[in-house]
């Protein structure tokens, strides 16, 4: 059972809140070309021959009253800004906007136009772990799948910046419907002219939530429009209980990767690895064995070790944090099972960072070109 489905009067809530929103900053967009409240009045007058109450409108729009825009009265607003219907009603029109209020179009330091980003724009399917327990990787990790829009702002209601749209299928169904239920955000993308990185920031209004994506910006990379890359997200866990901060990993591409396990090929980018590759000896000792040429392996990794290249023979143990909370602490006498903790994971081997290299966002590259390629064959 889906606890967080949502009722119709909460959805008509949601909506009537959000054309508040939308109404608002249309006008103020609008307000270039001459639209205004007064002549909103005047327009509905001379036109309909109806009486529009323009200051309570205006107390509705500056929340000093409460209340809905009628759909009469939307009809009229919509016909008289030149919008869409649908949009207002529907679409978040000034999302997270003020997060870019500060930068200018013709700053030096950011690529804010969407004509600037054209090998970026489209459509991308997306693919990434679950943000949920267990955490840590294995044969049952579930993928979650979605799709991400970039594209050119409408120049009516925002200008040429760089629009982005997040649906992410949440593996559940609308319990109403049966039909699969998702999420959607919305935001911007800009990206740093001298870090070459791109950040999409992204909200969900009725959640409350802001999801951030960040991957390494390189138009030289493909010859053509970008295919894909590997990026970061930190957002919040996917749990139904205990929502909390997450970072993890998102592989985005143009591909659809559902064909051919084609994603089985592709998903192991998708756990947080690192420079160093540490697996158990027998989880290693396995892969030899299935390797046809593991004989010829293995004599290869004796010459990297007789080399000094960085692989070295260590036994590990896996110890769950949840393990530890067990214990009875009177047993420990002079420490608590926090200090407990903090001892062993001081002692521990843990990375203290994860990074997108450029040869990772070059071997992805060159992964999906190949999967196209053969796809053309």
């Amino acid at each position: 059972m889906n606890d967080n489905k949502i009722t119709i009067a909460e959805l008509d809530k949601e909506m009537n809140d959000r054309i508040i929103r939308n109404v608002k900053y249309m006008f103020k967009v609008r307000k270039e070309v001459g639209k205004s409240l007064n002549d909103l009045g005047t327009y509905c007058e001379e036109k309909y021959n109806i009486s529009v109450n323009t200051g309570n409108l205006s107390s509705l729009l500056n929340k000093k009253r409460n209340g809905n825009i009628q759909l009469a009265l939307l009809y009229y607003i919509c016909e008289y800004l030149n919008v869409d219907m649908q949009e207002m009603m529907w679409k978040e029109m000034d999302e997270v906007s003020k997060v870019f209020s500060e930068f200018s179009v013709t700053t030096d330091k950011f690529i804010i136009a969407a004509r600037d980003m054209k090998k970026y724009l489209g459509s991308y399917f997306c693919y990434f772990y679950a943000p949920e327990k267990p955490s840590r990787h294995d044969n049952d990790g579930k993928i979650l799948t979605g799709t991400l829009e970039l594209e050119e702002g409408n120049e009516e209601w925002g200008g040429d910046l760089c629009n982005a749209t997040l649906s992410i299928d949440t593996g559940l169904k609308e319990k109403e419907t049966g039909a699969r239920a998702e999420k959607k955000y919305y935001g911007q993308m800009i990206v740093s002219r001298k870090l070459s990185i791109a950040y999409v920031v992204l909200t969900d209004r009725r959640l409350g939530e802001l999801m951030f994506i960040s991957f390494p910006y390189n138009q030289q990379l493909n010859h053509k429009d970008n295919i894909g890359s590997i990026a970061f997200v930190c957002g919040c866990s996917s749990n139904e209980n205990s929502k909390m901060p997450v970072v993890y990993r998102m592989l985005f591409t143009r591909i659809d990767l559902n064909e051919n396990d084609e994603l089985d090929k592709l998903k192991a980018n998708l756990l947080m690895n690192t420079s160093i590759i540490r697996i158990e000896k027998d989880k290693l000792d396995h892969l030899l064995n299935e390797w046809g040429d593991g004989d010829v392996i293995k004599r290869l990794m004796n010459q990297i070790m007789e080399l000094d290249l960085g692989i070295e023979l260590k036994e590990f143990y896996e110890i769950t944090e949840h393990s530890i909370r067990q214990i009875n602490e009177k047993k420990l006498k002079d420490m608590t099972k926090d200090e407990l903790i903090l001892q062993i994971r001081e002692e521990a081997t843990a990375d203290k960072y994860n990074k997108i290299s450029g040869s990772l966002a070059e071997r992805i590259v060159n992964a999906l070109l190949k999967i196209q390629k053969e796809r053309e064959e």
